[in-house]
């Protein structure tokens, strides 16, 4: 009874090695049964959707990527994992959800909104790109940086008296961390 669960320990362990040495096709061999005979295993699915962003299979790593989702809908590490390799495979459209759930889950992470607010500009939602970067600037626990980074993509909007806002709310956080 316990020799499955070892082998799909090992297949992980291999799979992961594989993609540390840079052999994606190894780590999709390893992992491709084990995704059949264990469909709710989500580490099975991250490993096959990096895997498959590796050797530029953007539809199969989607694939792969939602079904991790799937599996734990309310995790912030995999919803953000999910938006950073929908970005990687170039389907933007498709994390901005995954983004918007993290940001429910957890909504004082300024860096959810900061980095929803930039993928917002990359497919031209303006409107929702600001307010995005807005609940940044509202945040009483955004980081210098957050504050930064919000005001450059409202400069980027051309909403210039927002990014002058973002910026006085950097410099006092600033001079309350000196």
């Amino acid at each position: 009874a316990s020799t499955p669960g070892w082998h799909v320990r090992l297949s992980l362990g291999m799979a992961r090695v594989a993609l540390g040495l840079n052999q994606p096709e190894i780590a999709i061999a390893a992992l491709q049964e084990d995704s059949r005979t264990e469909p709710l295993n989500p580490q099975i699915h991250r490993i096959l959707a990096e895997a498959y962003a590796a050797i530029h299979l953007p539809e199969e790593a989607l694939q792969s990527a939602q079904a991790t989702v799937q599996i734990a809908p309310d995790d912030i590490e995999t919803l953000s994992w999910f938006a950073n390799l929908c970005t990687q495979i170039n389907a933007r459209s498709e994390a901005i959800p995954a983004l918007n759930r993290a940001m429910q889950l957890d909504p004082s992470d300024a860096g959810l909104a900061l980095r929803l607010g930039e993928l917002l500009l990359h497919v031209s939602d303006p409107r929702a790109a600001r307010q995005a970067f807005q609940q940044v600037i509202d945040n009483p626990r955004a980081s210098t940086e957050n504050l930064a980074q919000a005001a450059d993509g409202l400069i980027t909007l051309g909403d210039l008296p927002a990014a002058i806002i973002a910026l006085e709310h950097a410099c006092a956080v600033q001079s309350v961390a000196d």
